[in-house]
């Protein structure tokens, strides 16, 4: 059976794959830098999928956001169980001891991390904890 596809149903489905800019991103204080926290609120309560970028030791980092909140006109993301990695000479391999990271961001740009050992949840240290961090806020 031959499937045939136009441009009609590519540009149907286009939007579902495009790769926009962020909704809104602030620098390390949490003042707005580009686009609207009143858009990024809209698109968590809509139910959009979100997505904290951020820059650290050189690395841009894209973490997808299975928790998010609204509070006091906040927006907060919360990462579970993220394994955490190291620079292995130009690729991303485990680090070690192997641990399990979490993370919570918000658009005040507060950023906190604890790290545990995979095997036996013995607390590791995370340098710093907690920080201020620039942040670009992603919604599709």
């Amino acid at each position: 059976m031959l499937i045939r596809v136009t441009t009609a149903v590519f540009i149907a489905l286009a939007p579902h794959f495009a790769v926009a800019g962020p909704v809104y991103s602030h620098d390390e204080a949490g003042n707005a830098k580009d686009g609207s926290l009143a858009d990024l609120r809209q698109a968590v309560q809509r139910g959009e999928s979100i997505t904290v970028s951020y820059t650290s030791g050189g690395i841009t980092w894209y973490r997808a956001c299975p928790s998010v909140s609204i509070y006091g006109g906040v927006v907060s993301c919360y990462i579970q169980e993220v394994l955490d990695t190291t620079d292995g000479g130009g690729a991303r391999t485990f680090d070690s001891p192997r641990a399990i990271e979490a993370h919570i961001y918000d658009t005040t740009g507060y950023r906190a991390a604890i790290k545990k050992n995979f095997f036996d949840g013995s607390e590791l240290g995370v340098s710093p904890p907690e920080r201020q961090q620039a942040l670009s806020w992603f919604a599709n």
